[in-house]
Parts: C-alpha cells; sequence; structure tokens
C-alpha cells in the first residue's frame, strides 16, 4: 500500500548545510486529504503593521517586483488552481485579491484589484465585488447585510477587458453547507477605466444546494465565432466533483454562460469519492490557448488506489481532459473512465532513475528501497501554444511503510504531444509522456511552519511560456534560501529523538527555473527575490518565525523568451485577526512584476549552494585574491572545487576563462567606464594589442611585461590582464599562438579559431547534463558523439555539415547510467576527445 506523510519525517540526505537526518511518515499518517476550510471569527486583537522590505533581485539576472495591496487572509492565493495574473500580448496586466480593507469592523472579503501597463506601476481598485450592492449578493450572507466575503478570485482578459471570477461565501447554504456563489465583473470601461458593474451570477441557475469554490479560468477566441469564449471550473464542497462553466454568448465584455457541467466526477465510481474528512483529489484547473486548444484536471485519485486496487492507476496522478473548440467539447481515453492520466510506469521510471539506491535509516539502523511516489496538491496544469499538456507536480518517493524527504524529492515536470494521448510511446521519446527533475524541495519541506505543517503545504509552483518560443517553459515556486542552522536547541539536525521542526531565520525566496527543450532539462534557478531574514529569530509574540517570506507564487499563463510575469504575497506577522498562524490567517503584503532569465542562476538543492559570483575563496569578498584562484584554475595548477566552479563562472556563460577575470576586475575598480573599442592582430607569434582588458591564449609568453600588466603562464597556456582596466597599445611574444581570447573592458570578445579542439566539460562530474564548446576551425562534415567504455555509441551530438566558427553542445544523460563516457568530436581527419563522468 502506498502512503505519504502529513508531519515531521526523518531520515538522511545530505545539501549545503549538512543535515544529518531526514523525515518520514508512517503509513497510517499518509494520505493527507483536500479538505474544506471553514474560517473563525477575528479575535479583535491587532498589531502595529509594520512593511516588509521590497524584495531585491539576483545579480545574474534581474528582476522587478513592486507591492501593489495589502491582502487580508490571503487564502486565495494558496490554492495553486486559482489564476489570479494575467499578463496580454500588448502588455496590460491585471491581477485580483482578497483586499485589506482596515481594522477593525471591516471584513475580510474585500475584492481588490489592480491595473498595470508595464508591472512596476500600479493602479488598486478596491471593493470590486461591490458590498452594498443590493441582496441576493452581499446583503446578509454570512457576516450580516452589505457584509463583502469574496473567496478565490481569479482572472482572465479580452483585447478589452480584463475579468475577475470569484466565490461569494453567503453562508446561507442548505443542510450546513457554505453557500459558496460563484460571480463575474469586468472593467466595463476597458483597461484602467476603474468601472466595475455590480457582480454577475456565472451559474444563472443557481441555488444553495450548490456550493462552488476556487475560481480556474481562462478566455480564448473563437475566429469562427467572432466571439471571446470564457471556460471556468470550481469545485462544489457539498455535490463534490468538479463543475465547468462555459460561456455561450459575449458582447461588449457581458458574458452569458451555459449550464454546469460535471468536468471531473467523484460520484461516478471511478475516481475515489469524497469521504468524511475530505477528498484525495484537488482542486481543478482550466488551461486554454488564445485559439480554443486546451485542458481542465487536477491532481486525483482512481478509485481502489489507496489499496493498489485499481484497473486504472494506483498513483496519486495527474487526471485531465482535453478540448480542441474552446471548451464547448471535452474528451479523454475511453479506456480510463473518459479521463486521461500521468500512468504508473512514469512513476515507476522516476523511481527506478532518481530513487534505485536503497536509503539506510541511521536512527533506526534500517535499510529500504523506495517502490513508489506520492504528489501532493500542489500542482499546476497548463497548455502550451500547442495546446499539449504540461504538468508539474511535488513527487516524494515511498517505500511500504513510509514516504521520505529524501534527496530529488522535489517539483517534477511531465509533458506529452496531445496527437499520443491516447497511445503513448515509450517514456521520454517524441511520442511518449516525458518528465523532468526540476528543483529539489526536500531542504524546505522537511521543515514545519508555526502552525506544524510541513512547508509542502506552503510552496507550490506554476508553470508559464514563451508566447514567442514554444520550447521556453518558466516553473516559479517558492522554496527556503538556506539560514543559520546553529545556536537553536531544540532544532538539532543530529537528534533522533526529537529531530528539529524549524530554523527561525530560514526565509522562502521566489525561484524561476527555466527550460529552453520544452522541459527536458532546466537552468539553476533564478532567485527571483532576496530578503535576508534580519529578524534574529526575535519575533513577536514569541513566534518561533516572523521573517520576510515570499509566499505562494501564480505565474501568469504566456510570458516572452526572457521574462515571466509572477504575483506573490509576504504575511505581515504583526497583524493577526484569526489567531491561527499559517502565512496566509495574517495580514499579507501583495507583490506583482517580473523575472528575467538570461542566464542559468547558482546551483540549488541536491548538493552544495554557490558562493557569491566571483567569491571562489569564500571569504565573502570579491578581490584579486579571487582572481589569483581563478587564473590558477585556468592555468590547471590549482583547480577550484565544484563547490566554488560555479563562483568562478563570474559572467554565468558554464565557462570559467579570461572573461570572468574581465568581469571581476571590471567589478573591483568599478562599473560604469567607457573604453574605445579593442583591436588585436596576429604576426607569427606575435600578438599585437590596442585597448584590450585581457587575453587568454594557448602558448607560452615570451617576453616581459611591465607596468601594471598580469600576465600569468603554465601548462601551454598564458592569461595576461591589467588591474588598471585596458591594455594600450603593447606587443606580446609567444613560442606559439593557438585558441585564443581576447576581451575588452565592456566585455566584447574577439576571437580567432586556429585548431580542432573541444574544451573542458563543465560541469564534470555531472548530473544529469553538461556543456562542451567546440571549435571548428574550417567548414566541413562535423560529427560529435558519445560513447561508453565498451565503445558504443550512447548519444550523437551533432553529425553533419558546419561553418567554421565556435559551438556548444549540451549532453543530457538522463537516460543513461553513472559511470566515464568519451565524447568524440571528428572534422576532415582531425580529432578531439574529452573524458565526462556521470554521477547520479
Amino acid at each position: 500500500m502506498k502512503r505519504i506523510i502529513t508531519t515531521a519525517l526523518l531520515l538522511i540526505m545530505s545539501f549545503s548545510v549538512a543535515f544529518g537526518y531526514v523525515k518520514k511518515v508512517p503509513v497510517d499518517q499518509v494520505k493527507v486529504k483536500q479538505a474544506k476550510r471553514h474560517e473563525p471569527a477575528p479575535t479583535g486583537e491587532v498589531h502595529n503593521a509594520n512593511m516588509l522590505p521590497t524584495p531585491t533581485h539576483d545579480s545574474r539576472n534581474s528582476s522587478s517586483f513592486t507591492l501593489v495591496d495589502s491582502s487580508m487572509n490571503g487564502f486565495g492565493m494558496v490554492s495553486s488552481a486559482t489564476r489570479p495574473i494575467v499578463v496580454t500580448e500588448d502588455d496590460n496586466w491585471f491581477i485580483a485579491y482578497r483586499q485589506y480593507a482596515g481594522y477593525p469592523g471591516i471584513t475580510h472579503g474585500q475584492l481588490g484589484g489592480a491595473f498595470s501597463e508595464d508591472g512596476e506601476d500600479w493602479t488598486s481598485y478596491n471593493n470590486v465585488n461591490c458590498n452594498q450592492c443590493p441582496p441576493p449578493w452581499g446583503g446578509g450572507g454570512f457576516g450580516g447585510a452589505g457584509s463583502a466575503q469574496a473567496r478565490y478570485p481569479s482572472v482572465m482578459a479580452t483585447d478589452e477587458y480584463p475579468y475577475t471570477v470569484w466565490t461569494e461565501y453567503t453562508g446561507l447554504g442548505t443542510d450546513g453547507s457554505y453557500g459558496g456563489r460563484p460571480y463575474y465583473t469586468y472593467d466595463e470601461f476597458g483597461w484602467d477605466g476603474g468601472s466595475f458593474p455590480e457582480p454577475m451570477d456565472v451559474d444563472a441557475q443557481y441555488d444553495y444546494s450548490k456550493d462552488l469554490w476556487i475560481a480556474s479560468a481562462e478566455m480564448s477566441l473563437n475566429d469562427d465565432e467572432g466571439m471571446y469564449v470564457a471556460n471556468v471550473v470550481f469545485n462544489d464542497w457539498t455535490r463534490a466533483s468538479r463543475w465547468l462553466f462555459h460561456s455561450e454568448y459575449y458582447e461588449d465584455g457581458f458574458l452569458i454562460f451555459g449550464e454546469e457541467t460535471e468536468i471531473l466526477s467523484e460520484t461516478d465510481g471511478c475516481l475515489a469519492g469524497v469521504e468524511e474528512d475530505g477528498s484525495y483529489n484537488s482542486s481543478a484547473v482550466v488551461s486554454m490557448t488564445p485559439d480554443g486548444l486546451g485542458m481542465v484536471g487536477m491532481v486525483g485519485l482512481f478509485a481502489g488506489g489507496i489499496d493498489d486496487a485499481s484497473d486504472i492507476n494506483n498513483d496519486h496522478t495527474a487526471v485531465f481532459k482535453m478540448t480542441d473548440d474552446h471548451g464547448a467539447s471535452w474528451y479523454g481515453d475511453d479506456n480510463s473512465c473518459g479521463y486521461y492520466h500521468i500512468p504508473e510506469e512514469v512513476f515507476s521510471d522516476i523511481v527506478d532513475t532518481n530513487f534505485s539506491e536503497p536509503y539506510v535509516d541511521e536512527c533506526e539502523d534500517t535499510e529500504t528501497t523506495m517502490n513508489s511516489v506520492w504528489t501532493y496538491y500542489e500542482f499546476d496544469m497548463k497548455v502550451d501554444a500547442s495546446g499539449n499538456p504540461h504538468v508539474v507536480l511535488s513527487v516524494m518517493p515511498c517505500d511500504d511503510e513510509f514516504c521520505y524527504y529524501l534527496d530529488n524529492t522535489g517539483f517534477y515536470h511531465f509533458t506529452i504531444d496531445r496527437n499520443y494521448l491516447d497511445n503513448p510511446g515509450q517514456i521520454n521519446t517524441a511520442t511518449g509522456w516525458n518528465w523532468s527533475f526540476v528543483i529539489n524541495g526536500s531542504q524546505t519541506w522537511m521543515f514545519e511552519d508555526m502552525a506544524a505543517n510541513s512547508y509542502i503545504w506552503n510552496t507550490q509552483a506554476s508553470i508559464s511560456f514563451s508566447r514567442d518560443t514554444e520550447d521556453i517553459v518558466f516553473i516559479t515556486t517558492n522554496l527556503a534560501e538556506v539560514g543559520v542552522t546553529e545556536g537553536y536547541d531544540d532544532a538539532d539536525p543530529y537528534d533522533c529523538v526529537e529531530p528539529f521542526e524549524s530554523y527561525p531565520e530560514w526565509s522562502q525566496e521566489i525561484m524561476v527555473s527555466k527550460s529552453e527543450d520544452n522541459g527536458a532539462s532546466w537552468w539553476n534557478p533564478m532567485r527571483a527575490t532576496s530578503t535576508p531574514d534580519e529578524t534574529g529569530g526575535v519575533c513577536p509574540d514569541g513566534y518561533p518565525m516572523c521573517g520576510p517570506e515570499e509566499e505562494y507564487p501564480h505565474a501568469a499563463h504566456w510570458g516572452t523568451d526572457d521574462m515571466v510575469y509572477i504575483m506573490f504575497q509576504m504575511p505581515n506577522w504583526d497583524v493577526n485577526d484569526i489567531g491561527d498562524l499559517t502565512g496566509p490567517d495574517f495580514m499579507n503584503f501583495v507583490y506583482a512584476g517580473f523575472a528575467e532569465v538570461t542566464e542559468p542562476g547558482e546551483e540549488y538543492g541536491g548538493g552544495e549552494s554557490c558562493n557569491a559570483a566571483g567569491d571562489v575563496n569564500s571569504d565573502e569578498v570579491v578581490n584579486i585574491l579571487d582572481i589569483v584562484g581563478i587564473v590558477n584554475h585556468i592555468l590547471g595548477t590549482s583547480l577550484l572545487d565544484n563547490a566554488v566552479l560555479c563562483a568562478g563562472d563570474y559572467n554565468g556563460d558554464e565557462i570559467v576563462n579570461i572573461l570572468d577575470i574581465v568581469g571581476i576586475v571590471n567589478y573591483i575598480l568599478g562599473n560604469g567606464r567607457i573604453v574605445e573599442d579593442g583591436s588585436y592582430s596576429i604576426n607569427g607569434n606575435t600578438m599585437n594589442v590596442t585597448n584590450v582588458a585581457g587575453i587568454q591564449v594557448d602558448g607560452t609568453l615570451i617576453s616581459e611585461v611591465n607596468g601594471n600588466d598580469q600576465a600569468y603562464s603554465d601548462n601551454g597556456k598564458t592569461i595576461i590582464f591589467n588591474m588598471n582596466g585596458t591594455l594600450e597599445t603593447d606587443t606580446f611574444e609567444f613560442d606559439s599562438i593557438g585558441n585564443k581570447i581576447v576581451a575588452t573592458l565592456s566585455g566584447d570578445v574577439a576571437t580567432e579559431i586556429s585548431q580542432f579542439s573541444l574544451t573542458a566539460a563543465y560541469p564534470n562530474p555531472f548530473n544529469p547534463s553538461t556543456m562542451l564548446s567546440l571549435n571548428v576551425p574550417v567548414e566541413g562534415h562535423v560529427s560529435v558523439k558519445v560513447f561508453n567504455i565498451s565503445g558504443q555509441t550512447i548519444a550523437t551530438l551533432a553529425d553533419g555539415f558546419m561553418q567554421a566558427s565556435n559551438y556548444n553542445f549540451t549532453w543530457n544523460a538522463t537516460d543513461a547510467a553513472s559511470g566515464v563516457y568519451l565524447v568524440r568530436a571528428e572534422s576532415a581527419g582531425q580529432i578531439a576527445t574529452q573524458k565526462v563522468m556521470l554521477l547520479k
């Protein structure tokens, strides 16, 4: 029987702060169910509201987030199913959230909205759900007459209008239900018109036997009908199941929805139904391309799956349907009760690949082998521009008794070409389901928040796609930035009896992972926010934690090749009128903005984290000592450890060379200095340079270098740079001149390739991918292949005609076994080889 965790788990793992043990959960405490939440009445207590610092940005890329507004008990963003941010192709932004409207005496149900043209300057709108409107809306429901009670908003948009869709908590439901009633409104004066009419029913046939919650919505344009189309999906907390509303009429922003459709059923015997304390099935999401290709789905369990007795699937998996006609009709796999799903074979492949080694529990002196996984309820599903489904799930390995927060526990990405859904091919092929590991969540999830919940409930992942290049995918998450671990007596990582539950000085940050190959591989994540915890663990009212926590990020469906649009919230720990200690129960600051991801960030999780860029000697200062370390690495006299190799890659191009030295020199001397364009010429073994900042050349220096010029030579390589910023007119003689890099202070590079060669693989050893550069001096046929030690061809990276140039290749060895491999490049009788080691 598969099982999963609800509380602390206790196991071994290894990462940057060298924890001794991980956590696990017994089977009888597993299968945490998605339960409804009834909020208690306010306590009447309030503290002074101190503004949290605005997030800063990562030095390698860029990001900009604006404090838009404040939210009270912001549970709308806690559900990963909501869609609270939209950004159109014309750069119109709109967000929605539960708005803080003052205290005391004001409810938590004001609906806020905000508009921007650039994600930096915002106009906020108050009380979009109109709490003075007449009954039955907002008049005499839960909270009394004129009391607004908006919950779980989503947004959508046409070219002309922004919309918000939400649930109004009426308290009028039959049989003690909450009486959740779905509404929508839109800015009837267009973008930034500031006029939202009285809310309108999504369900024209609503009665209080229905209890519809957690809106997920998206809009498309039906060119054949000349009409925008909206699709909205809700959970029903009384009748169970997931219910979809499809608009049938549109005019000047006004929508009329048709009858509800039970799109995902918990009552037909195919999916696991509802038990007294909740459901194993998550909230539902809907996603649509602008031209009407879409999906609707959830994380679900098939009937019998809890006991491994399902004929369809025994895993907690993505369950969904597809549409080709803007949501007018939906279809799935007829052999699986009309649902598509991620099959068991995919999860088995994850176990075999990432969790195959037996786990030794040093606390209990036992050994176990993982045989399954469990996926939690924090997920996302969206379609790309071709309508292909993409799913991100939080995945944890399990044996027969426990599930564990091991290394490689984290967020995983899944996708398949929609044309092969009915008959998938082999895993990780063009016709089959493809999966990839995105980011390690174990460091964050193994700890508990102030309410004694695992942080797996506080983190989520959100998918976004480039409008321009279909293979570019982003996944935005919030995970812990490692902080201080020492000095907490009740937080001993080596205590097997009472393992730690939290580190007060850890802080959640927004992380953005980018893929340029449709999710097959992912860059190291960019840390899009960096708000340090400066509390020192000293918190008001005796709270164990109170630092700045960027939580519950949501990414807009569409971005650009380099930019993803994000919304998130941060608790204000000084204001809590409910009494619960989870972040959303406090007043929250609502941020929105963008992350521009042009280069891989620092390594996160599963290994040692990277120092600040350039700090290769780990003294927290970037200076000449770091330059010396990088020089010795390039010359091969003293290689940098893998733990700091990424710091040596100052410019983030995955190669450590003279360009990184030039960047550090420029940093030390001060940015913004302008120099003339550099140039160089070669006559035999003599190089003449003018106004350049650095030279790296295959050849041993003969002439003496004078003045402030710094020259280093060893192993047939020479590096020359100048701490004053430029090498003016100089002549250097070498015993030979081979490959060379000549860089100006501004970072421009002039390269001349004189021999057929492969650069050193980076990283090496690696898992699961490594990159090599190939110098091709003469055009012709070129092959680049990977061989195992038995001489068998494992992969072909290139095989065809190439112009004379420099080429970069990435080998993704996800399907290969650990071991030593040989990369062999060949052209016109010239051969270059490189050994690489894959460690899994």
